[in-house]
Order: C-alpha cells, then sequence, then structure tokens
C-alpha cells in the first residue's frame, strides 16, 4: 500500500481511494530489486470483479528503481498469470496516457469507451 499511495495519491495527485474492494479478490505481486528491496507491486483481479475480463491495475514501480526492468518484468508475469488461470477471458488493464506506448509494446491497444475514458486490453 505505501508504493501505491506514493506514486497515485501523492505523487501523481490523483485524489481517490486507494484501498478498495477489489484488493481482496486480487492476486498482489511485489517486485523487489536485487532481491531485497520492495520496489515494484501489481495487482490482477479476477473477472467479473471490475471487468468482465480479468485485470492489470495499480501498476507501480518507486522512483528510483525505474529503467531497470522491474515493471516490464511484473507485467510479464502478471499477465502469464492471468493466461494461466483465466484463458478465456482476456485481459484489461487502465493507465495514464503517456504510459500507452509502453503498454503497447507488451500487446495491449486502447479501447476507446468514451469521450473520457479509456481503457488498454490485450489482443
Amino acid at each position: 500500500m505505501h508504493i501505491r499511495q506514493g506514486i497515485f495519491s501523492v505523487g501523481q495527485e490523483t485524489w481517490y481511494q486507494d484501498a478498495d474492494d477489489c484488493d481482496k479478490n486480487s492476486i498482489h505481486f511485489l517486485g523487489t530489486f536485487e532481491n531485497k528491496d520492495l520496489a515494484a507491486y501489481l495487482r490482477v483481479i479476477e473477472p467479473g470483479i471490475k471487468h468482465e475480463e480479468a485485470s492489470i491495475g495499480r501498476v507501480s514501480v518507486l522512483k528510483e528503481y525505474r529503467r531497470k526492468g522491474l515493471g516490464k518484468d511484473l507485467l510479464k508475469k502478471a499477465v502469464e498469470k492471468c493466461l494461466s488461470f483465466y484463458p478465456t477471458n482476456g485481459i484489461k488493464l487502465s493507465a495514464q496516457l503517456y504510459l500507452e506506448n509502453f503498454y503497447f509494446q507488451k500487446g495491449f491497444i486502447r479501447e476507446i469507451l468514451s469521450k473520457k475514458i479509456d481503457s488498454l486490453i490485450l489482443k
């Protein structure tokens, strides 16, 4: 929670309730740097809780550990787990627009839901 709150609530000044009921229905992934410092986090929410598909969210890497491959490694493991546990549902995630290219490189494309809301879906 410390990583998520530091990045989303404080660092990006996005004032919303970070801890939600989805946490209890999630698989939580923790990333460490050199097998010691907690440096990255994401969660996978089972299908039917937030979206029809499994969803990946709260992808977070502490600033001092960015550009070291932690986000890529964690995302790869999460996608593998989703495909293993929920092979027919697809995977959806929400991300800030400036990260679209990062997720595009991992196979996600933007899905326009309305004029104000987009999501990324693995195709």
